[in-house]
């Protein structure tokens, strides 16, 4: 979780303080992982090549799983709180003061924030 919290730090440094998935004002799983696993320009959109449009990332080289339960999937914490579904990287995206916040969940449901 710590990689993962990094890299959506960086990814928010590199796009002019906008989280992933952030421009769309909802948020989209495979959105998300396109923009973290690809070149991507300023605005966020994606390309599977590096050029000087596209010279961010990618932040990271495959989905991780969760040590606590071997899960992958990402849940909208506005959406979903923490402890509400047992996902494996739970990312709380606020879309009203931009913060990205990552969370685990084991397989009992049980939350572990940072």
């Amino acid at each position: 979780m710590q990689t993962l919290r990094s890299q959506v730090a960086l990814y928010q440094l590199q796009h002019n303080g906008k989280l992933p998935c952030d421009n769309a004002g909802t948020f989209d799983s495979t959105k998300f992982w396109n923009q973290m696993t690809l070149f991507t320009d300023v605005s966020g959109n994606t390309n599977a090549t590096s050029s000087t449009t596209f010279p961010y990332g990618p932040y990271m080289q495959s989905i991780p799983a969760n040590a606590l339960n071997t899960n992958q999937t990402v849940i909208d914490g506005a959406v979903a709180p923490p402890g509400s579904a047992a996902s494996a990287c739970g990312y709380e995206l606020d879309f009203t003061q931009g913060t990205g916040r990552v969370y685990g969940t084991d397989i009992d449901g049980t939350t572990l924030l940072p």
